[in-house]
């Protein structure tokens, strides 16, 4: 019994191997590279909102570029400069001539009418700056500062409103740190300004508006500086689409969009919280700032990536916050049920090994226990009937044979004795 249980094993313990290992190896294996596959989909599919984000940046700044260069060269106010031009020529004439020939009064009748000729050129550029302001959302303000620092005009949007500042507000820019810098670009170099919070006379704007400015020189015609244009960009307008769980932050781990707005600003420039990615993720925060990674953790799942912007130095990373369970959730889903096929598959690899091989080795039970009759001569005259297939089927035929060949001996040796 014990031999037959050992062959028993071990056809079982062939069998399995022979079906088993291969099927295991192979789940197992399709398990990892499949896992690996959904992790990266589960990466890609986390960081599509920032790529979204990043090219709805980029076309907006793109186009913001674009608007700042068409409004230096936007025809009245080339108009206005060259008809200003000729308004200080003749001015610096006058001062320097005194021609007894000309009658009295002329000379100021002519300056007089080039003023009005002016004015009537700067009430053009204020109305196409309205125009401008009103096709396109997306600003804050549009300002024209001429040359020596002073602003000409000036439009202010808040929301639907659009209105132009009133001559005697206007103010004079020329010992801002912007109108320096930009006064000493050249060509259509823009200066970008890092995004901070909007102040008007050094107090922060209420409510809390976030801001990009954009600057370039405007040009005479004989390529002499004659200010700059000045296009401030509502940064909100570029976040918009932005859900609750994702936070922006800017390279210097400040956050510039957060659930909890409290602690937006963090910078000295602007709120001065102090507040940082630092302080909310500090295991992370440095695998997460300025990089494309993902970070897991029982409960939450982080997802960085860079949007670096153009035309700048600048960048920001926007992070992408989600519970550990809800990410992975297809991925377990997939392990799960791909587990459950495979214990599936081995328990019926193992049945089937365990059928097979007592469909073999039952017939050799039993003819073995024949034999063991036989050869104490019990049994001898009855015939074998065990229906086996193949090879062993023949061996229970051969046995048979065997038998029937010894019963005939048997009697064939009784009849002598009987005489």
């Amino acid at each position: 019994m014990k031999n037959r249980r050992r062959l028993r094993t071990k056809l079982i313990t062939i069998m399995a191997l022979i079906t088993i290992l291969p099927a295991l190896t192979s789940g197992i294996l399709a398990l990892l590279i499949y896992g690996d596959t959904l992790k990266q989909q589960v990466f890609i599919n986390n960081t599509t909102e920032a790529e979204h984000l990043q090219n709805t940046v980029d076309s907006l700044l793109t186009a913001i570029k674009n608007d700042v260069l068409f409004l230096t060269q936007a025809a009245p106010l080339l108009d206005y400069l060259s008809t200003r031009a000729l308004k200080l020529s003749a001015d610096n004439q006058k001062s320097q001539s005194d021609d007894p020939t000309v009658p009295p009064g002329t000379e100021k009748a002519a300056s007089q009418a080039l003023t009005n000729v002016l004015e009537r050129k700067l009430q053009t550029l204020e109305q196409e700056f309205l125009a401008f302001s009103r096709y396109h959302g997306l600003y804050y303000q549009l300002i024209y500062i001429d040359e020596t620092g002073q602003e000409m005009v000036r439009v202010m949007i808040d929301g639907s409103r659009i209105k132009l500042s009133e001559r005697e507000k206007l103010k004079n820019q020329s010992q801002q740190d912007d109108f320096k810098q930009t006064m000493l670009l050249s060509g259509k170099q823009l200066l970008i300004s890092p995004i901070h919070l909007s102040r008007e006379q050094g107090q922060l704007e209420s409510p809390l508006k976030a801001v990009i400015k954009y600057a370039a020189n405007v040009y005479h015609e004989n390529e002499r500086k004659a200010g700059i244009i000045v296009l401030t960009v509502d940064a909100n307008q570029l976040f918009r689409g932005l859900e609750s769980h994702s936070y922006l932050v800017d390279q210097n781990g400040f956050f510039i969009v957060h659930s909890t707005p409290k602690i937006c600003w963090g910078g000295a420039a602007d709120l001065n919280t102090k507040y940082t990615l630092a302080d909310e993720y500090p295991e992370f925060a440095k695998s997460l700032l300025g990089q494309d990674n993902i970070v897991n953790t029982d409960t939450v799942s982080l997802f960085s990536r860079v949007i670096r912007l153009p035309n700048s130095s600048q960048q920001w990373t926007l992070i992408t916050s989600r519970p550990t369970l809800e990410v992975f959730k297809d991925l377990w889903r997939f392990r799960l049920i791909f587990a459950s096929i495979l214990l599936l598959s081995v328990t019926f690899m193992l049945l089937l090994a365990w059928w097979f091989s007592r469909r073999i080795t039952r017939p050799l039970e039993e003819l073995l226990q024949i034999a063991k009759l036989v050869s104490t001569g019990e049994k001898l005259d009855k015939r074998i009937e065990i229906s086996a297939p193949g090879e062993i089927g023949e061996l229970v035929q051969a046995f048979e044979r065997m038998r029937i060949s010894l019963l005939k001996s048997f009697e064939r040796l009784r009849k002598p004795s009987s005489n």
